[in-house]
């Protein structure tokens, strides 16, 4: 099984309103940006994927639960 957590690679820079639950995992080398009028909401037990990237200048982002 995956580990909880983030990895020490990821690049967060949210401006905005981000809710990260403690069950994310989020791998190595993924981005998230946001700009002052972005919302970022993940769910429980998301899983963002190596290299992603997600960019929100505005308008804002909802997920369910189990994510991937």
């Amino acid at each position: 099984m995956i580990r909880a957590g983030i990895h020490s690679s990821v690049v967060i820079d949210f401006a905005g309103n981000l809710s990260l639950p403690q069950s994310t995992i989020i791998e190595p080398l993924s981005v998230i940006y946001g700009g002052a009028e972005a919302s970022l909401v993940l769910g429980e037990r998301n899983i963002i994927y190596p290299s992603c990237v997600i960019r929100i200048e505005r308008g804002h982002m909802v997920t369910g639960e189990d994510v991937s």
